[in-house]
């Protein structure tokens, strides 16, 4: 879809700052055109599968960015709508055993097609009981990435050191980001 993309680009555009962030943008869509061209010359195309961090402190344009984001992927044809599903990580997490997957899973299920975004997924890290409800949600959100891989795209944002502490809960996640995007003030 070229119309939503120009529209994409030129929203992108008007954004104050983000140089890093725009500049990676502008290269995947680079990628992604490269990719539709191979597909209609009959070579080999690389295959969709993205999930990413955005990394950087409040106000800085995390989901802005990623409600663009979804555009960029609908206009490619790699999500059926690009929407985005907002949800603060501390609200998957419920204080009974088996609560938080199912909230979690009920989170993913309307993302479907779209973006599910955990804003400041760091506080998923901060599990201090024997049960640890945030260990369960990253396991539920890391089991689905690989199982909805092309119908869902993930993106966790928080800020840079307890993003870190989130990454080392669970090793599957940081293995099934394919970028991190740094968002400065």
């Amino acid at each position: 879809d070229n119309q939503l993309l120009v529209e994409v680009c030129r929203e992108l555009d008007n954004l104050v700052g983000l140089p890093e962030v725009k500049d990676k943008i502008q290269k995947m869509i680079e990628s992604f055109q490269i990719n539709e061209l191979r597909k209609q010359l009959g070579e080999p195309s690389d295959s969709f599968k993205q999930h990413l961090a955005f990394i950087g402190e409040p106000g800085t344009g995390k989901t802005t960015v990623a409600r663009l984001w979804g555009k960029v992927l609908k206009a490619f044809g790699y999500l059926e709508t690009g929407h985005i599903v907002e949800v603060p990580g501390r609200e998957l997490i419920v204080g009974k055993i088996g609560q938080s997957e199912e909230k979690t899973r009920e989170y993913i299920n309307r993302a479907l097609g779209g973006i599910l975004f955990v804003d400041e997924a760091h506080q998923l890290a901060k599990g201090s009981s024997d049960v640890d409800f945030g260990r369960d949600v990253i396991g539920t959100i890391v089991h689905n990435m690989t199982d909805h891989s092309g119908d869902l795209v993930v993106i966790f944002a928080g800020y840079q050191e307890p993003m870190e502490k989130l990454f080392m809960m669970d090793q599957g996640l940081r293995s099934r980001l394919t970028d991190l995007w740094h968002f400065e003030g």
